[in-house]
C-alpha cells in the first residue's frame, strides 16, 4: 500500500456566495464584537493592538524528539520500486541496495538553485517507495504525529486534525564523515499551511549523527537516536517551520528514515498569542464587507538608523520577536510586510520655550503615538511624513495608497515616546522618527507595490559591501541594477555602473553574473563602457576562455574599429604579461580582419591607430600591411595621406621628419599615378570623379607641394590635347567642377599667395576649355562644347580673375575670336551678363574701365552679329535690345542692332515685314524704354524709329474716293411694306452694306426677290454705284447685289489711317514727332491724315468726330475743313 494522504482542504474555507464579517469570524474566538459602532476596521485593529500589547511570550516548543519500543511499532512493510521489499532492522546488503536505487541529496541555495550534493546522505522519492501495511499510516497520523504535535503546544481536537504528507525515504552511511564537511545544514522550509518536518528513525545500527537544532536564538542538542540499541528502536523527530537543524555525520552503520510534511490547519493552541494573531489575519484576509483596514501600521519599540543598511535583520528586542511571529502567517496566509521610516511633527501648544514643551511631552511618554499627535489641545496639528518605505530585505518600495494619518497608527508593546529628533526654533513643534511594521493582504487592491527606481540605492549597499558570496539582498539589487542598465541611457551612469557590478562579479567569482551584467549594458556594441583596462581585469579574474566568446560578440558588433583595435592591442599586452594560451592568435587574427578590408570610411580611424602606434608603427607596421591590398588612389590614399598630414603633430617619434618624408613621397606618388580625367562606380554607374582630382589639389596645397598644383594642371591639359579621356565625361566638365570645389575650398581657409601662382595655369585652362566652342570626335562619339548656363559662367568668372584677369580674357579673345564666334547670341549674353556682375568697375577707377571696355565691346558685337533677325521673335528682338540696355552699350550698337532688322527677310513682303516685326518692335521699345525713364528720342533709337514710319507711309493704301453715305443707305432701309417688323432678307441686306462682302446673293422665290428690288430702289442704292441683278439659272432664281469697288478702299485706307495715327502718337508730343522724324514729317503727316475722301472717314466712324483731333493744330476736322498749322 502506497503512502497516500489525505488532501486536506484550504484553511477556514467558506462558501463563495456568503459575505463573511470579521465580527463573524473573531466571534468564534471569543472576541467582544457586541459593540454596534464596532465597524471592522476598527475591530481588527482593537484587536491586533490589544494581542500586541500583551506580547507573544510563551513556552518555546520548536523540536521534540522520542523513542518507541519495537513491540510498540507496526512494521510498515516498506518496498521500492525497483527493488521489491525491505527488511527492518535495516541490513548492510539492504543499505547497498537501497543506494543503488536512491540519488544524492541535493544542496539547494537561495531562490531554490541547486548546487550540489552532500556526501554520505541518499534519497528515493516518495512515489518509488510504498508501505503493505495499512496501520502504518495511521500510526503515523494519530500515534506518532498526534504526540510530537502536542509536544510542539499544538491543538488537536475534533474540529482540528493535522495531515502527515510523505515526502521522502533518506539513508545516512558513513562516507560523510571521511568528507569536508562532517555535518549538514538543514533547514525545515516554509509553505502554505506546513507547520513543520516529522522525520520517521526506523530500526537500523549506527554511530554518530548527533543532532542539533536552533531557533529564535534558542539551541537544542540530541545525540544519536539509536546508539548502543542494537537498531531494534524507532525513533521521530519533529520540528517547527524556521528551525535550522544541523546533522552530524554517521561514523559507522546506516541511518534509514522516512521524511513527512506536516500541515495543520491551526497553529498551536487556540487560545495562544500566535494562533490569536494568524485568526485576527484569517479575520482580516475573509472579511468581505469593504469595512476591513487598508492597511495596518504598527510603530516598533526601538530606534534605528535610517540608513542604506537598515533590513528586518537590523530589528532588535520586541521588534524581532513581533517579525519573528508575525512572518510564519503572513507567508501561510497572502499578508505582505514592509518596514517604513516615518517622521511626526506635532505643535506642542507652548511658545518661546523648549523646556516647557518637552516637559509636556514626557508627561505622556507612556501614551499611545497617535495620542500625542492629536489637534484637540489649542490648535496644535500633526504631520506625518513617510520617508521611506522597504521590504523585509531593506530595498526601498513605492507604495501606492499609503497615506498615512497619526490615528493611522499602533503602537506595538511598550512603545514610548523618548526625546524628540528635533524641535522648531521657538519650541512650538518637535519632530520624532519612528519605524513602523506595515501589513496588508497580498491582493489588496487599495494598495499596491512596485520598485522604483533604486539603482542609487543599490549602488551605495553594493559599494560598501565586502561579502565574498552575495546576500540575497545584494542578488535582488544586482539583479535591478541589470533591469535598470537595460534602459539606462547616459554613458557616464553605466560606466559607473557597469564598474561597481565588474568589481562585485570578480568578488563573487561570478562570471554568468558578469557576463549578463556587459549584455545589459551593451559593451558588445560599444566597448568604451567597459574600457579595455576593465576587459583586461576581467581576463585576469575569470580567464581569457571565460570571456572569449564575449569578445568575439563586441568585436562583431561594435561599429569602431578604433575600439576594436584598442581592445586587441590592450589583450596582446597581456599576453606579454601573461602568457595566455590562445589569446595572442586571437589577437593577431582580430587586427589582421580590421586592416583586410578597409574604405574610405576607415580614414579617421587608421589615423587615430597611426598616433597610437607612433612613428615606427607607420612605416614599418601599418604601410605594409596598406600596400598589399591594392587600395584605391582616389578614395583611400589621397585622403589617408592629407588626413595624415593634418594630424603629423599628434604622432610621437623620435624624427618627425621621418613622418613628414613618408607624406611627401605618398602625396607625389599620388600625383604621379592619378589619371588626369579619371572615373568612378556609383550605384552601378559610371560617373566623372571630380572630387578625387580636387582631393589631390588640396593635399598638394596642405602638404606645401604646390609645385604638384601645376603638374596636374599640365597633365589635364596635355590629356585634353591628346584626346585622353572618356568622351562621355569631357574635359571641360571636370574643369568646371574642380574649379568650383577650389573656390569654396579658398572661401572658408585663409589663401596663401604663392598658391595663386601655382593654380594660375590650371584657372587659365578653365576658362579656355570651358568657353571653347568647339565640338569634335573621340572614339568616334561627338564631344559637344559647354553650354554656358549663369552658374557655370559665375565660376567661369572667378577663374578669370585668378587667371589674371580681364587683361588675360581680353588677350584669350584677340588671340581665338572663334571663341565668341561659334557661340549662339543666347549663350554670348549671357558671357557678357556674367562678365559685367563679376568686373564692371566704379566710375573712379579709370585704368579697369580700359581692359572692361574691350572686353565688353567684343563680347557684345558678337553677340549682336551672332543674332539670327531671320525669323526672329518679337520678344527674342526686345530681350536683346534690353540686354544692351542692361549692359550699357553705347548708341551705336544699338543702332547697328535695330537696323539690322530692317531689312525685309527672304519670302516676305515689305507691308508684312511691318506688319510681324518692325511696327511691333517700335511698340515694345517704346514701352521698354519708357519703364527705364527713356523715349525714341534718344539718339540710338531715332534711326529706327524715323525708318519703321517712313516705310510705313510708303505702304498705306491709296487715298479714299469720293464719299459714300453707308450708314444713312442702311438706314433707309427701314422694313417692309405693310409690315412693322423687317423680314429678314432685309435684316442681311441692312448688315450687308457695313461689313467687308464685296457681294450678297438671295437665292429665294420670285416674291422674295420682288420685293428686295423694290427696297433697293427705294433707297437709291443705284445713285451710289450698288448694282443687282437675277440669276436665272438656278430655280429658285438668284438675285445677285455688288457693292461698288471705292467702298472697299476706303474702308482699307481708314484701318491704315488709325494705325499710322497710332505710331505718331507713340513718338510723344508733336515736337519729339518732328523731332525725330525731320523733314519727313510734313509728308509722312499728310499720308496718314490724307486730304480727299473726309466723308468716307466720317462715315466709317459712324459719327461726326472731327479726324485727327487728337494730333492738334495739324490735324483734320469733322467737316473737312483743313486748320491751318499753328507755330508755336
Amino acid at each position: 500500500m502506497a503512502f497516500v494522504s489525505p488532501r486536506f482542504e484550504a484553511l477556514n474555507a467558506r462558501s463563495s456566495s456568503s459575505t463573511v464579517t470579521a465580527t463573524e469570524i473573531l466571534s468564534k474566538y471569543e472576541y467582544d464584537t457586541s459593540s454596534e459602532y464596532m465597524t471592522s476596521d476598527l475591530l481588527i485593529k482593537r484587536a491586533f493592538e490589544s494581542l500586541l500589547a500583551a506580547g507573544f511570550e510563551e513556552q518555546s516548543h520548536f523540536v521534540t524528539v522520542a523513542t518507541y519500543e519495537p513491540e510498540t511499532v507496526p512494521n510498515p512493510w516498506l518496498s521500492v520500486q525497483g527493488l521489491g521489499g525491505i527488511d527492518l532492522p535495516l541490513s548492510e546488503v539492504g543499505a547497498w541496495a537501497l543506494i543503488s536505487a536512491s540519488v544524492p541529496e541535493r544542496t539547494v541555495g537561495s531562490h531554490g538553485i541547486v548546487t550540489g550534493s552532500n556526501p554520505g546522505i541518499w534519497e528515493i522519492p516518495a512515489k518509488k517507495v510504498a508501505s503493505g501495511n495499512p496501520s502504518w499510516h495511521s500510526w503515523v497520523q494519530n500515534e506518532a504525529g498526534a504526540t510530537a504535535l502536542r509536544a510542539l503546544g499544538a491543538h488537536i481536537g475534533a474540529d482540528v486534525q493535522p495531515d502527515f504528507v510523505f515526502k521522502k525515504m533518506v539513508l545516512n552511511d558513513s562516507e560523510g564523515s571521511q568528507s569536508e564537511r562532517s555535518t549538514i545544514e538543514h533547514g525545515v522550509e516554509c509553505s502554505a499551511h506546513k507547520m513543520g518536518e516529522l522525520v520517521v528513525v526506523l530500526p537500523s545500527s549506527f554511530a554518530g549523527g548527533d543532532l542539533e537544532f536552533f531557533f529564535e536564538g534558542e539551541r537544542k542538542s540530541h545525540p544519536s537516536l539509536n546508539c548502543n540499541h542494537d537498531g531494534q528502536l524507532t525513533s521521530i523527530v519533529a520540528a517547527c517551520v524556521g528551525v535550522q537543524q544541523t546533522l552530524s555525520a554517521v561514523t559507522s552503520g546506516y541511518r534509514l528514515s522516512l521524511v513527512y510534511d506536516i500541515f495543520y490547519p491551526g497553529h498551536h493552541d487556540p487560545h495562544s498569542p500566535k494562533q490569536k494573531l494568524r485568526n485576527i489575519m484569517s479575520a482580516w484576509k475573509q472579511d468581505r464587507t469593504g469595512f476591513a483596514p487598508r492597511f495596518i501600521a504598527c510603530l516598533l519599540q526601538n530606534k534605528y538608523s535610517h540608513s542604506a543598511t537598515f533590513n528586518a535583520c537590523s530589528l532588535r528586542g520586541t521588534d524581532e520577536q513581533l517579525l519573528s511571529v508575525l512572518k510564519p502567517s503572513a507567508i501561510d496566509l497572502g499578508f505582505s510586510i514592509y518596514l517604513a521610516q516615518i517622521e511626526a511633527t506635532t505643535e506642542t501648544g507652548f511658545v518661546n520655550d523648549v523646556s516647557i514643551a518637552w516637559d509636556d511631552a514626557e508627561s505622556i511618554n507612556e501614551l499611545s503615538f497617535a495620542s500625542v499627535l492629536t489637534d484637540d489641545n489649542d490648535g496644535a496639528g500633526e504631520d506625518i511624513l513617510v520617508q521611506l518605505i522597504v521590504d523585509l530585505d531593506g530595498i526601498p518600495v513605492e507604495v501606492q495608497g499609503f497615506n498615512p494619518r497619526a490615528s493611522d497608527f499602533i503602537s506595538g508593546p511598550s512603545v514610548t515616546l523618548h526625546e524628540p529628533d528635533s524641535t522648531t526654533y521657538d519650541g512650538e513643534a518637535l519632530s520624532v522618527r519612528k519605524t513602523a511594521l506595515l501589513l496588508w493582504p497580498e491582493d489588496s487592491a487599495s494598495v499596491r507595490v512596485s520598485v522604483g527606481d533604486i539603482h542609487e540605492y543599490a549602488c551605495d549597499v553594493l559599494a560598501g559591501s565586502n561579502s565574498v558570496t552575495p546576500t540575497c539582498k545584494e542578488k535582488r539589487l544586482a539583479k535591478e541594477l541589470i533591469r535598470w542598465c537595460r534602459t539606462a541611457h547616459k554613458d557616464e551612469e553605466l560606466q559607473c555602473i557597469l564598474h561597481l557590478l565588474r568589481r562585485c562579479a570578480q568578488r563573487w567569482d561570478d562570471i554568468g553574473f558578469f557576463l549578463r551584467t556587459m549584455e545589459a549594458c551593451g559593451v558588445d556594441k560599444q566597448i568604451e563602457l567597459m574600457g579595455t583596462e576593465g576587459f583586461v581585469s576581467a581576463c585576469l579574474a575569470f580567464g581569457w576562455n571565460a570571456l572569449r566568446d564575449f569578445c568575439n560578440l563586441a568585436m562583431a558588433n561594435d561599429p569602431s574599429k578604433l575600439r576594436r583595435w584598442e581592445l586587441t592591442m590592450h589583450l596582446s599586452e597581456l599576453v606579454n604579461q601573461n602568457d595566455v594560451l590562445g589569446l595572442q592568435m586571437w589577437c593577431q587574427t582580430h587586427q589582421s580582419t580590421l586592416l583586410d578590408s578597409l574604405d574610405k570610411d576607415d580614414l579617421e580611424w587608421l589615423v587615430e591607430l597611426c598616433v597610437l602606434g607612433g612613428g615606427d608603427f607607420v612605416p614599418q607596421f601599418l604601410f605594409g600591411q596598406l600596400e598589399t591590398q591594392g587600395l584605391p588612389v582616389e578614395t583611400f590614399w589621397a585622403p589617408f595621406f592629407r588626413r595624415l598630414h593634418q594630424n603629423r603633430t599628434r604622432i610621437p617619434s623620435d624624427d618627425p621628419k621621418v613622418i613628414c618624408d613618408l607624406i611627401d613621397d605618398g602625396v607625389r606618388r599620388i600625383v604621379s599615378e592619378l589619371h588626369a580625367f579619371p572615373t568612378n562606380i556609383v550605384n552601378g554607374q559610371e560617373q566623372a570623379n571630380i572630387a578625387i582630382i580636387f582631393e589631390v589639389f588640396r593635399m598638394s596645397l596642405e602638404t606645401n607641394q604646390d609645385t604638384l598644383c601645376a603638374e596636374i594642371a599640365g597633365k589635364m591639359r596635355s590629356a585634353v590635347i591628346s584626346k585622353e579621356y572618356n568622351a562621355r565625361f569631357p574635359p571641360w566638365q571636370y574643369y568646371i567642377g574642380v574649379a568650383g570645389l577650389l573656390q569654396a575650398y579658398f572661401h572658408e581657409n585663409p589663401e596663401n599667395p604663392e598658391f595663386a601662382i601655382c593654380l594660375q595655369r590650371f584657372f587659365e585652362d578653365v576658362v579656355i576649355f570651358v568657353l571653347s566652342p568647339n565640338a569634335f570626335h573621340n572614339d568616334g562619339q561627338l564631344v559637344f562644347p559647354c553650354h554656358l548656363t549663369g552658374e557655370i559662367l559665375a565660376t567661369v568668372m572667378t577663374a578669370v580673375r585668378r587667371a589674371g584677369g580681364l587683361s588675360f580674357l581680353d588677350l584669350l579673345l584677340s588671340v581665338q575670336p572663334e571663341m565668341l564666334q561659334g557661340r549662339d547670341s543666347e549663350s554670348l549674353q549671357q558671357l557678357a551678363l556674367a562678365m559685367v556682375r563679376e568686373f564692371e568697375p566704379s566710375d573712379t577707377d579709370s585704368a579697369a574701365f580700359i581692359d572692361y571696355e574691350a572686353v565688353a565691346s567684343r563680347i557684345i558685337n558678337a553677340t549682336i552679329d551672332n543674332f539670327n533677325t531671320d525669323g526672329a521673335e518679337l520678344t527674342e528682338i526686345l530681350e536683346i535690345v534690353d540686354f544692351c540696355l542692361q549692359v550699357k552699350a553705347p548708341a551705336a550698337t544699338h543702332k547697328r542692332l535695330l537696323m539690322r532688322f530692317i531689312s525685309v527677310p527672304n519670302g516676305t513682303s515689305l507691308r508684312q515685314h511691318l506688319s510681324n516685326t518692325l511696327i511691333p518692335t517700335l511698340f515694345g521699345l517704346q514701352k521698354n524704354l519708357a519703364f527705364r525713364n527713356l523715349d525714341l528720342q534718344h539718339v540710338a533709337f531715332r534711326q529706327f524709329v524715323a525708318t519703321v514710319v517712313q516705310l510705313f507711309t510708303k505702304t498705306m493704301a491709296p487715298k479714299p474716293p469720293a464719299f459714300i453715305p453707308v450708314k444713312e443707305l442702311r438706314d433707309r432701309i427701314t422694313g417692309c411694306p405693310n409690315s412693322r417688323t423687317t423680314c429678314n432678307e432685309c435684316s442681311d441686306l441692312r448688315k450687308f452694306l457695313l461689313d467687308d462682302r464685296q457681294v450678297l446673293q438671295f437665292q429665294k422665290i420670285r416674291k422674295t426677290r420682288k420685293h428686295l428690288e423694290q427696297v433697293l430702289e427705294v433707297a437709291k442704292l443705284a445713285s451710289f454705284g450698288f448694282t443687282w441683278e437675277t440669276v436665272k439659272r438656278f430655280s429658285p432664281n438668284i438675285l445677285k447685289v455688288m457693292k461698288p469697288d471705292n467702298l472697299l478702299a476706303s474702308k482699307a485706307w481708314y484701318a491704315d489711317h488709325v494705325l499710322g495715327k497710332k505710331l505718331l502718337d507713340g513718338l510723344g508730343s508733336i515736337e519729339a514727332q518732328r523731332d525725330i522724324l525731320g523733314e519727313n514729317y510734313d509728308r509722312a503727316l499728310a499720308a496718314i491724315d490724307g486730304v480727299d475722301g473726309r466723308q468716307a472717314l466720317a462715315t466709317m466712324n459712324g459719327n461726326h468726330e472731327r479726324v485727327g483731333s487728337k494730333r492738334g493744330p495739324d490735324g483734320i476736322n469733322s467737316v473737312g475743313q483743313q486748320k491751318k498749322p499753328r507755330r508755336e
